[in-house]
């Protein structure tokens, strides 16, 4: 592996692992957001825990942009390469999920994902994004909706891989089981109250 490589992996990890929510919520409250509310270092935590919808969507939009920094990185470090965007996309997301900073307790990576696959993957947040209204629609659980977009979306990938081995799908695949493995304790909390 060369060294462009290299320093594409670390620099996508150490984007990511900026903890906007917990710098943000710590400037505003003093509170480590980590023992508030649901704990999570992310946007919606962030919103619920400080009670200001500018907080929230600052922490949103700074996670988004990590995650389309990471792929304009990887566009100029290795031009034309989907290979490329797609490593640099999974170390930002595992950055923002497990940043090394906050002992590996983050967020759960659905706006880094976002930012990082629409700019060359636009279908995969797009069709994520529709499957979360129509579940919407039907739900008031946020955690809810972004749960089973996010199956509907593996299932999707999985059918589609059927038909073709196209490396996009394996990807939408393993983003897919990150986002799952993020909630896995909302999935847990929900099953123990049935």
């Amino acid at each position: 592996m060369s060294w462009i490589w290299i320093v594409l992996i670390l620099c996508s990890y150490i984007i990511g692992s900026f903890p906007s929510a917990y710098v943000f919520v710590e400037l505003k409250l003093h509170k480590d957001i980590r023992s508030c509310g649901s704990g999570n270092v992310g946007a919606l935590n962030s919103y619920e825990v400080t009670g200001s919808k500018w907080v929230g969507l600052l922490v949103l939009l700074v996670d988004f942009f990590k995650g389309a920094a990471v792929v304009a990185l990887a566009q100029w470090l290795i031009p034309e390469s989907d290979i490329a965007k797609m490593l640099a996309s999974l170390c930002v997301v595992l950055g923002h999920n497990y940043p090394v900073w906050l002992s590996f307790k983050g967020g759960r990576g659905l706006a880094t994902i976002a930012g990082s696959t629409l700019f060359f993957m636009p279908l995969l947040p797009l069709a994520w994004c529709g499957f979360w209204v129509v579940l919407r629609l039907i739900s008031h659980s946020v955690h809810f909706c972004n749960v089973f977009a996010t199956f509907l979306l593996m299932t999707l990938a999985l059918i589609l891989l059927f038909f073709s081995s196209n490396l996009g799908f394996y990807f939408a695949l393993i983003l897919c089981t990150i986002i799952l493995l993020s909630h896995s304790n909302v999935m847990r909390a929900a099953f123990l109250r049935q």
